[in-house]
């Protein structure tokens, strides 16, 4: 996974000749929301690098696993090793800001998953065994980052976590065999509570994604398929139609569409809307591949809107979204 090199002393020397293949194993990618050239990926055992067009520059070594940009201010980056070590840029070297450690009493997951706050920049969210939150994740010295606990006693990694656009104190979490939801996730650390929901489809989620305007709508990726719920995860039902028998890994939603979804599974990427009565498929160009995350770029002037695939063999793709294009290197 690190490329390939060759030798003709013998092995005492090598040159790497990877430079042009776009087999980079990229688990998770955050896109800028003012910039759709900037994008950071983490990378299975090659490290988290920032994308700016065709130009990748590494800037944590190791596996990268998720990544994100500050939507109100692209200085601020933020990349994670493994077990939740996340580490946080302000426009130059990256510094932790967990793992565990300021506050964090627990490791994380291989890939931990973690967002900011909808609404508020400076709060941050993220899933070890139990959710974490700091209200100061844009202090001034990294080690000023503090973290408190928003749930107790778990004792199984976060696989996925999930923030309601339409009420920012809504929040899901899944864990192996188990998926819950809190009302106040807002509220102070000790006086969050949380609700049981059921696994759609009795599978685990891979994926997580709320509705842009209706707090009651979620959808989930698992197993073979793909599920809605109109309940808040107390019911759900299959809207997979006719996908391949492939594992689903994750979903993006586009909030210019009429519930207009894509699905990124084992070998390409599907999309359905309202309008729809099933999938088809959207991989024209992409080669077949295992798809770990999809996110959308929106233009401020709406009209170059983006979506960006990563794939776990073959680089990072984008395309314009499905009413105006194809997927393009």
């Amino acid at each position: 996974d690190g490329g390939i090199s060759w030798t003709n002393d013998g092995g005492i020397t090598w040159t790497d000749v990877t430079n042009g293949l776009a087999i980079n194993q990229i688990y998770k990618i955050g896109q800028c929301a003012t910039n759709a050239d900037l994008v950071i990926t983490g990378q299975q055992d090659n490290g988290t690098a920032v994308a700016n067009g065709s130009t990748f520059t590494t800037v944590i070594g190791g596996d990268g696993t998720e990544c994100a940009f500050d939507y109100s201010d692209q200085n601020y980056r933020y990349g994670c090793y493994v077990m939740g070590d996340i580490q946080r840029s302000t426009g130059g070297s990256y510094s932790e800001i967990a793992l565990p450690g300021n506050g964090i009493t627990e490791t994380g997951p291989w890939v931990t998953p973690y967002f900011l706050h909808k609404t508020d920049p400076n709060t941050m969210f993220a899933g070890f065994n139990n959710v974490w939150r700091t209200n100061n994740v844009k202090a001034a010295s990294a080690s000023s980052v503090t973290w408190s606990a928003i749930s107790t006693g778990e004792t199984s990694g976060c696989v996925a976590l999930e923030q309601s656009n339409a009420d920012v104190n809504i929040i899901y979490v899944v864990r192996s065999g188990a998926m819950k939801r809190t009302d106040n996730a807002n509220a102070a650390a000790g006086s969050v509570t949380w609700t049981s929901c059921t696994l759609p489809g009795g599978y685990t989620p891979t994926d997580l994604k709320a509705h842009p305007t209706d707090p009651n709508t979620i959808y989930a990726t698992a197993n073979y398929g793909v599920y809605k719920s109109t309940n808040k995860g107390s019911t759900w039902s299959n809207i997979s139609g006719t996908l391949p028998s492939l594992f689903t890994n994750c979903l993006a939603y586009d909030k210019t569409s009429n519930e207009g979804l894509y699905v990124g599974n084992q070998n390409g990427i599907f999309y359905k809307d309202a309008s729809m009565s099933d999938w088809v498929p959207f991989s024209t160009g992409l080669p077949v591949t295992d798809v770990r995350e999809l996110e959308i770029f929106y233009d401020p002037v709406g009209t170059q809107n983006r979506i960006k695939a990563a794939t776990y063999g073959r680089g990072l793709w984008q395309s314009d979204l499905i009413e105006t294009g194809v997927l393009n290197p």
